[in-house]
């Protein structure tokens, strides 16, 4: 579990937290409002989807007419649209979480039935994000600890 909270707010551009999810090699970002309440969770699957969904109907747009973006306008209508969104348009705002004292079992349970949900807040009983736990971590600590067993045995 990475206890090193770094997050975004709802109202932060999407550009902006896509760099920090790039630069971090983060699956995904909790979003606090301004107490620092866990109010939702941008991950990689939320970004792919919008990206889907704004692209799409660019993509869509060229195949039908090759001349549309030679209208400045119209292109600059979709950039200016993309480069404004928002991490609240976009962001999960029911995230899956787990209380503190949740075991790694639980964890991993949560992880094998739930396969889109990457990472998973750690909270407190007020929402305050206490640690995010990774699919990296269970195999970090699957890691560790069998590696400690095998030590054992020898």
């Amino acid at each position: 579990m990475v206890t090193k909270i770094v997050s975004v707010k709802p109202d932060d551009l999407l550009r902006n937290a896509v760099d920090v999810l790039l630069a971090n090699g983060f699956n995904g970002l909790p979003v606090l409002d301004e107490d620092g309440v866990l109010i939702g969770i941008l991950t990689e699957f939320d970004v792919i989807v919008a990206g889907t969904s704004i692209h799409s109907p660019a993509l869509k747009r060229i195949n039908e007419n090759p001349d549309f973006y030679k209208n400045k306008n119209l292109m600059k209508d979709d950039v200016s649209r993309i480069l404004g969104m928002k991490v609240k348009e976009v962001m999960n705002t029911e995230p899956f979480v787990v209380k503190e004292d949740a075991s790694v079992e639980e964890i991993m349970k949560n992880f094998s039935d739930h396969h889109r949900i990457n990472p998973i807040p750690v909270i407190d009983e007020n929402r305050h994000v206490l640690g995010i736990v990774s699919r990296y971590d269970v195999i970090k600590f699957t890691k560790k600890t069998i590696s400690e067993l095998a030590d054992k045995i020898k």
